[in-house]
């Protein structure tokens, strides 16, 4: 084992800490110095550090308490030839690297140490125009001087950021990304990641960061565009969470350069790799948090070509999380046209979960109680809590009231003894009736009903309780909803919606007239035909199922009215689609013969024709009971609003004779009835 080379490291530690030598002056009367005895011991104690192979031995040598601090103190002294810095910032990160636990903290405690290591990214020349050499060691200390950063970042965070460490390196990416290695520049990203989640919405570097991060975007390096939307995500749920203005995040454009994302898409679908279809599964969520938070960016997103992005993807698009998030877009889509957007305050009650103050008391120890005994199924934890007088509409730091925690994970004991003692079910951004809905407890969605649970109440998502549970049976990711539809339909029917409202899935609201109806009438014309042929090109089954319930519920938030007129109306999905230049990918050279011509097709029919045609060709095929029943939803919605129209042509195609034998399938052994498909006799 190799132990190092033979040297004093009291006299390595001496010339490390021995001030600037006098070398004389210039002509102009100013003295000059020399590094020489620093350069001198750091050259010894680096070739030591690599030499040997022992790191207990090194440690022990060169103790890290006594070490580091003078190190330290070389890096700060900006005045020091840039190949003392570097080799200062090479030794520091030695001893970060082997032991970051113990050795962090010994950094951030000598003052101004970090600030030095964040100013040497903004302070030291690296541009073409610089002398070569210079250039070269300014490209050094940077690099060493992120690796310092990044493993500081592991321990002490803070301390980086209070540093102004985040503004440092996003600057250092936008005036050098092009200077740099990959890896400083991949690296840089990462440590910024690191540090944007510690902004709050009043930070006055909040715009500049906004800003940077957005031009990244536009990055050639993938890696790069990567970490910036991890930064940007990580900004939208600060906001949201801190009650700070979204729209801040779009000053340079991002809804439209997010949109720019999805409108490439690969030469060829087979050389797509996982990491593109990552990316846009991330831009899209991106996309959904920024309009279901701001009603102004909502209004922005459907400024721009959000239906061509969305085409544009089922180009190629061929795993399930990028799909589904895809149909969350559509649906958000279809909900902002139809129903408009109304994004809550971040101090609205229905935000929080209650009024402010009950969410203030709702973090007190004796409040959050109440929601740990839930969590625990502590039925005699909770009834303590109840009888010490705990608020039971407190909410936590999410806005999720207690109640809400016993819709998702407690017992129908538990809801029963908070609504007695005044638990309100319809209080919270997402009520309680939303999660039983959504998670198929059928128990609890009956108890929520009898204690004045609002069927009609729309949740974040501007969905009601019957369109959660639609959804999560549709999607494939729930099983077993039935039952909560059938009484969450039930409990439509109670609260006197319409005959055309009623046993589709759709709130009195959702079939309320949108505001600008030629708007709803051009997206339902476009989106119906895309949302087939996603479903005709889906190799997986969440597509498929996520295809065809975003066409129930375009069909459910059409009023009677609406309907009507959207009917005869040419299903168009054939505009084109523009694709903006892209350093990450070339765009598609044109869709295949077949494509245009399927476009074409659907551009000559009428609304009507491909809606009919569409069902009739799933309740035809050999599909699981999912999609059938999803199918049937959305024949009964059409033919219940507009009966004139939908009854003769559905009759004329053989889509009425297909429900028929649906509900009366013959029977293995001959002649005579059997059991049809379950739920079929509501038809």
């Amino acid at each position: 084992m190799n132990f190092g080379i033979e040297v004093d490291p009291s006299d390595i530690l001496e010339g490390l800490k021995s001030s600037r030598d006098f070398e004389g002056k210039e002509d102009a009367g100013e003295p000059t110095w020399s590094y020489q005895r620093q350069k001198d011991s750091l050259e010894l104690f680096n070739m030591d550090i690599l030499i040997c192979d022992n790191v207990d031995a090194i440690f022990a040598k060169y103790r890290p308490g006594t070490f580091l601090p003078a190190l330290c103190h070389i890096f700060m002294d900006t005045n020091a030839p840039l190949e003392v810095l570097e080799s200062a910032a090479r030794a520091i990160t030695y001893f970060l690297d082997v032991h970051v636990d113990s050795t962090a903290r010994k950094v951030v405690d000598v003052p101004g140490a970090v600030a030095a290591f964040c100013k040497a990214l903004v302070l030291f020349p690296i541009s073409d125009d610089t002398d070569p050499d210079t250039a070269r060691m300014s490209r050094d200390v940077a690099e060493q001087s992120v690796k310092v950063l990044e493993l500081l970042c592991r321990r002490e965070a803070k301390s980086v950021f209070e540093a102004e460490g985040l503004q440092c390196l996003l600057t250092f990416v936008t005036s050098n990304g092009s200077n740099v290695h990959k890896d400083t520049l991949q690296c840089s990203l990462s440590v910024a990641s690191m540090l944007v989640g510690r902004l709050k919405p009043d930070h006055p570097a909040l715009p500049s960061c906004v800003a940077s991060l957005t031009c990244f975007l536009e990055h050639k390096d993938s890696v790069v565009v990567d970490h910036a939307l991890e930064s940007l995500g990580s900004l939208t749920e600060m906001l949201s969470r801190g009650g700070g203005d979204l729209t801040v995040l779009d000053a340079n454009g991002l809804v439209r350069r997010l949109l720019g994302l999805l409108l490439v898409a690969p030469v060829d679908p087979q050389d797509l790799d996982q990491d593109m279809s990552q990316r846009s599964a991330s831009v899209i969520t991106l996309l959904v948090s920024l309009c279901r938070g701001s009603s102004e960016l909502a209004a922005k997103l459907l400024e721009e070509n959000v239906l061509g992005a969305v085409e544009s993807v089922l180009e190629w698009v061929g795993d399930d999380k990028t799909a589904l998030a895809l149909m969350r877009l559509v649906d958000l889509v279809l909900t902002l046209v139809f129903r408009g957007l109304k994004a809550p305050h971040p101090r609205d009650p229905k935000f929080l979960g209650g009024e402010e103050t009950s969410a203030a008391r709702g973090r007190e120890g004796k409040d959050l109680g109440t929601i740990e005994a839930i969590r625990n199924n502590n039925m005699a934890a909770l009834q303590e809590c109840v009888a010490e007088g705990a608020d039971v509409n407190a909410a936590d730091q999410f806005g999720q009231t207690v109640l809400v925690w016993a819709a998702y994970t407690g017992s129908t004991e538990m809801a029963e003894l908070l609504m007695e003692a005044g638990a309100d079910p319809n209080m919270g951004r997402n009520p309680p009736l939303h999660y039983a809905a959504r998670f198929g407890r059928a128990p609890m969605v009956k108890l929520l009903l009898a204690h004045g649970a609002d069927p009609l109440l729309c949740d974040a998502e501007n969905k009601t309780a019957l369109e959660q549970a639609l959804h999560a049976r549709g999607s494939g990711k729930e099983e077993c909803h039935d039952e909560v539809v059938a009484i969450l339909e039930s409990a439509l029917r109670s609260h006197h919606a319409s005959p055309a409202a009623a046993g589709w899935g759709a709130a009195e609201e959702a079939c309320a007239e949108p505001t600008d109806e030629e708007t709803a009438l051009r997206y339902g014309s476009r989106v119906l035909p895309l949302l087939v042929r996603a479903y005709e090109g889906a190799v997986h089954p969440p597509l498929r199922k996520g295809a065809l319930a975003t066409v129930s519920r375009l069909v459910s938030l059409c009023s009677p009215q609406l309907l009507a007129r959207l009917v005869h109306r040419s299903a168009c999905d054939s505009q084109p689609v523009a694709v903006s230049p892209s350093p990450l990918l070339t765009p598609s050279p044109g869709k295949s013969p077949s494509r245009v011509r399927k476009a074409q097709s659907y551009s000559a029919r009428e609304f009507s024709q491909v809606l009919v045609d569409f069902v009739g060709t799933i309740l035809a095929s050999e599909e699981d009971e999912g999609l059938l029943v999803l199918a049937l939803g959305v024949v009964r919605a059409a033919t219940l609003k507009d009966p004139a129209h939908f009854f003769p042509r559905m009759l004329r195609q053989g889509v009425v004779s297909r429900v028929e034998s649906l509900a009366n399938p013959p029977p293995p052994g001959g002649a005579g009835g059997g059991g049809g498909l379950e739920g079929i006799e509501d038809f």
